[in-house]
């Protein structure tokens, strides 16, 4: 049983919520709106900023490089569906095989660019660069990304 499955599989009936699909198909909707993809922007770089800067401030005594910091707030909360290509030297470098946010065709790029903010304004909070490799919705086989330190 999938990690995600397992977290639901209390549900009566053995319903099993798919929370990556059902936070996709929210976004695909607050999209539709006029202003949808500003608002998703605008929400997922709060997000990000606000989750960065409070991780950072619980290692600020660890003197930890960003590429550290944004390598172990990666893995909690993608780990599961994550893979980790290169760790070490500075740089992280990690793909998914699926987009953690149910994004998966063309139409979907706009939306793509506003979610990933969140990631982007993590890392930065973090000290650090998130470089987008690749993109599910721009063609890829995958969604890839590079950390660095800045």
């Amino acid at each position: 049983m999938a990690k995600m499955e397992m977290l639901f599989s209390f549900l009566p009936g053995g319903v099993v919520m798919d929370i990556q699909n059902y936070y996709g198909n929210l976004l695909k909707l607050t999209s539709r709106h006029p202003l949808g993809c500003q608002v998703v922007k605008n929400l997922h770089t709060a997000l990000g900023r606000f989750l960065g800067m409070s991780a950072k401030a619980a290692h600020l005594d660890e003197g930890r490089d960003a590429v550290d910091l944004s390598t172990q707030t990666m893995k909690k909360f993608f780990g599961p569906i994550m893979t980790v290509e290169k760790e070490g030297d500075g740089e992280l470098v990690f793909s998914f095989l699926e987009c953690p946010y149910a994004l998966s065709d063309e139409k979907d790029v706009e939306l793509c660019h506003a979610v990933m903010n969140f990631e982007e304004e993590l890392v930065r909070a973090l000290g650090g660069k998130l470089t987008i490799l690749e993109r599910i919705p721009e063609g890829a086989s995958r969604c890839r990304f590079q950390v660095t330190n800045t």
